[in-house]
């Protein structure tokens, strides 16, 4: 899932922990590591191409934990 758009602010107030996704390299995000996040992610806050720095939260994870992650992973190209 994808940030989709704003709503209009409720008065309820909700206790929810968000756990992150965070990067753990530098570079620009990758269609082939971000369909592998997709099942450990919630929210994904970034698309293919992005610009990514180390430490950057990238989206919410699934998990009750905050999740290390490379976003920048390249598929290897062997023969």
């Amino acid at each position: 899932r994808r940030f989709e758009s704003y709503r209009q602010m409720s008065n309820d107030v909700v206790n929810e922990i968000v756990y992150p996704l965070v990067a753990t390299q530098n570079g620009r995000a990758t269609n082939y590591a971000l369909l592998g996040l997709e099942a450990r992610s919630k929210t994904m806050y970034i698309e293919a191409g992005d610009d990514i720095y180390e430490g950057m939260i990238v989206g919410e994870t699934n998990a009750s934990h905050d999740l290390e992650c490379n976003p920048c992973k390249q598929k290897q190209l062997t023969n």
